[in-house]
């Protein structure tokens, strides 16, 4: 047998995009590419219209790259997302971070709504100004409300800091 061959079927070797998902789509969001993780994750979609995983802060118009770290599918992950000639192109890669279990935090503590609410914002690894932005509060309130939540839940800061 092969030498290459057998280091390729081993199940020791490793493959530098496993776990990887890529998905690409049109300008009007119709997918025409899912790798197999991507169909893994989200379900076969070519041939539909979906903007789950791309970032929804880049115009169909522009032509750019935009980074940032996410939860989905109870994982984190870094997802790079790729507009270019009226296209998008999402990838997808797992940080191996644990997930945070959101559910149990918020069973076991002793929350205000609106803590209970940024709690929710974080766990899906959401950035202070996009918290800012949907609780539509100023900085000092979100930093008044993440004070009492880290003295409350120190997995949320612990969580927090593995994102940056």
């Amino acid at each position: 047998m092969d030498e290459t061959h057998d280091k390729k079927s081993s199940p020791d070797s490793t493959n530098p995009l496993d776990g990887v998902a890529v998905c690409k789509k049109d300008g009007h969001q119709m997918v025409h590419y899912q790798s197999p993780e991507s169909i893994a994750m989200c379900g076969e979609k070519t041939g539909e219209y979906c903007n789950e995983c791309q970032s929804k802060d880049i115009p169909p118009t522009a032509s750019r790259m935009e980074s940032d770290r996410v939860y989905y599918h109870n994982q984190v992950y870094s997802r790079v997302t790729i507009q270019q000639d009226r296209g998008f192109t999402t990838i997808m890669v797992p940080d191996g971070e644990p997930a945070l279990d959101i559910g149990s935090i918020l069973d076991q503590v002793a929350l205000s709504p609106r803590e209970r609410e940024i709690a929710i914002l974080i766990s899906n690894a959401q950035s202070n100004a996009d918290i800012i932005a949907t609780l539509v509060i100023s900085e000092s309130t979100l930093k008044s409300h993440l004070n009492s939540l880290y003295r409350k839940a120190p997995a949320l800061k612990a969580f927090r800091e593995r994102l940056r």
